[in-house]
């Protein structure tokens, strides 16, 4: 009968006390298998204190046995477990585990089985199950599978771990299934070797063209795999897909999986050989179906070739077809220092560039041609565009029609008044609140506050208040920053730059307490862009200091009374900071613009929007009109 040694488990790490249970287990593993349980309890004793290490003697002696105790080895085990194993803190137990996740290159299986180790102390009792499910579908690294997971109502447990190990199978198999594709992608992209003399370029049949040397670099191709050297890897011997070492790689040069880049095939990583990272261009577009306009041709002399260029503003670089292309003409090839992108982010093949001389109205400048074999039509791209001056850029166009506010000049000038009057309405029990004193204003604002009341003033928003009232509230000043020039309403800036303007906020949180509040419903955000599904054309608009616009009634403009350095003032209308402000405001501004369509408003801001521009031009001169119509100053 043959037999075979076991090896006992590695020393105690004494520096991890944690560790022991993990090790006991190990050790009456080994205790059963070598048959070590059923010799007497001494030697098993000795034999745990070995396996332990020097420490474990010291330790032992520190427990007060007796000889016989010493000798018996359960005794000796119940007394190192209560040495190592303390009261476990269950919610540090579970913050480990609830923050575990699958690490990079972690296997499932591992991830899996370190999450039942961590559960363990945890004491979560019937929800064991829920939680390791819940864990592998927030800790894994896959995010589409843990999207798809968390979309199956029935998830369980074992079909949580069965999926996750399917998924991560089937990733570790696409290399190999995918490699016959790879290979007949790489087919359709080789080059057809071309070797002129005296020219400084030479391409190589399913490898790369090394621009400006009279050598060529070659790599294995398939009938390299053939003759001895593996077509995946480059090594020689040839051997088996199943052993390659490049079988689970990626290619740095392509991002493919199954090969390294020594041996890649591909000719559309030309562009990414250089010192430093690769430049992108954008192209808006290498290929148009039909004809195209002759008011964006432009038949320009390229190396005195006539060439048929479109304008193309949204090109970054200028390309040609690679039909156009010739040595003679043109002169050598140099290697693409950008990578070409079109509308898609999709990269473009690029066979090399050159430089080349355009002359346009006398002007000659030298322009980097970039060749593509896909292309159909040569792009002028944006920098010959802008050095030959092509195209004129225009900031602000405006149609024939006059502008809104040229049809519309009342709606835009000065203070607008909605017709009517907002009465205040106090609660039956309420209380006056009145202060004699100002409180203190910075003393370098206090003429930019003098100036901001006598503007307010002119305007008719405020009145000087000479008679005794029962409501006076403080103001708080906030400076603010200095208007547009163009603004006639706001102060100016002074010489030195310095922020001038301040606004007035009155204290009214006294009054507000008192006052009945309408309870107009107001519009969410949510609702209002609800609304705007399908527009396309949008227009803003913002009335002038809104609430200002809202006439007070005599009897509350008594109630906002406030007190300044410079005595006392009262609201002629509405102002910002009573409670009911903004929901009377509100319904007045939806009783203006009820029954027309395409217009959202909540409060003082308005957007009118459309599916085309005609909608939007038609919807937007109908809330001009329905504004214009109502009797304001």
């Amino acid at each position: 009968m043959a037999t075979f040694q076991i090896a006992s488990p590695d020393s105690f790490d004494f520096q991890q006390p944690e560790e022991w249970p993990k090790w006991i287990r190990r050790f009456e593993r080994f205790r059963q298998a070598s048959g070590l349980a059923e010799k007497e309890s001494c030697v098993q004793v000795n034999a745990l204190i070995y396996a332990m290490g020097d420490e474990g003697d010291d330790i032992l002696a520190s427990f007060g046995l007796t000889t016989a105790q010493k000798a018996n080895y359960k005794v000796v085990l119940d007394k190192f477990d209560g040495h190592f194993v303390t009261r476990r803190n269950v919610i540090y137990e579970r913050a480990k585990f609830n923050s575990r996740i699958q690490r990079e290159d972690e296997p499932v299986d591992k991830f899996i089985t370190a999450l039942y180790g961590l559960i363990e102390h945890c004491d979560y009792g019937t929800l064991t199950d829920d939680m390791i499910r819940d864990r592998i579908v927030v800790g894994l690294r896959n995010d589409k599978l843990s999207e798809k997971l968390q979309l199956d109502p029935d998830l369980t447990l074992p079909k949580a771990i069965q999926q996750a190990r399917q998924c991560e199978q089937v990733k570790k198999q696409q290399p190999t299934l995918r490699s016959h594709f790879q290979a007949a992608e790489t087919k359709e992209a080789d080059v057809g070797a071309v070797h002129k003399k005296g020219a400084n370029f030479h391409f190589q049949q399913k490898g790369r063209w090394n621009p400006g040397s009279g050598q060529q670099k070659t790599f294995p191709s398939k009938s390299d795999a053939q003759s001895g050297a593996c077509r995946w890897c480059g090594k020689s011997p040839s051997h088996k897909r199943s052993d390659c070492p490049a079988k689970n790689s990626s290619c740095q040069k392509c991002s493919k999986h199954g090969h390294w880049a020594a041996v890649c095939l591909s000719t559309s990583t030309i562009a990414e050989v250089a010192e430093s990272e690769p430049e992108f261009a954008f192209l808006d577009k290498v290929s148009v179906e039909g004809s195209v306009s002759n008011a964006f041709i432009a038949k320009l002399p390229l190396n005195n070739t006539m060439v048929n260029f479109k304008i193309d503003t949204g090109a970054d670089v200028s390309i040609i077809p690679a039909s156009l292309y010739s040595v003679r003409e043109h002169g050598p090839i140099k290697m693409s220092n950008k990578l070409l992108t079109h509308a898609g982010g999709t990269r473009l093949e690029c066979t090399g560039r050159f430089t080349g001389k355009i002359n346009y109205n006398g002007k000659m400048i030298d322009e980097e041609i970039y060749i593509l074999p896909g292309a159909k039509h040569a792009l002028l791209g944006k920098p010959a565009i802008q050095a030959f001056d092509l195209v004129s850029t225009l900031n602000i166009v405006y149609s024939e029609a006059s502008t809104p506010q040229q049809r519309h000049p009342k709606l835009f000038t000065g203070l607008g008044k909605v017709p009517g009057e907002y009465e205040v309405e106090l609660k039956p029990d309420a209380e006056p609140f009145a202060v004699a004193t100002p409180r203190r204003i910075a003393i370098p604002l206090l003429p930019t506050v003098k100036e901001e009341l006598r503007r307010m003033e002119e305007m008719g928003v405020i009145s000087k208040v000479e008679k005794p009232t029962s409501w006076c509230a403080p103001i708080v000043v906030v400076p603010k920053r200095a208007p547009k020039p163009d603004d006639q309403n706001k102060a100016p800036q002074d010489d030195v730059g310095l922020q001038q303007s301040v606004r007035i906020c009155v204290d009214l949180t006294k009054l507000n307490e008192s006052i009945r509040r309408p309870r107009h419903t107001l519009p969410s955000i949510e609702q209002t862009l609800g609304q705007l599904a399908g527009a396309k054309v949008f227009t803003k608009l913002d009335a002038n200091s809104g609430f200002w616009q809202i006439q007070l009634s005599q009897k509350s403009a008594e109630l906002t009374t406030f007190i300044t350095p410079f005595g006392r003032y009262c609201f002629n209308r509405l102002p910002f900071g009573i409670t009911s402000a903004p929901e009377y405001y509100q319904k007045k501004m939806q009783e203006i613009l009820d029954g027309l369509d395409g217009v959202g408003c909540i409060m003082d801001d308005m957007v009118v929007y459309g599916e085309t521009q005609e909608i939007h031009d038609r919807r937007l001169e109908a809330v001009f009109q329905r504004i214009g119509s109502h009797p304001t100053a």
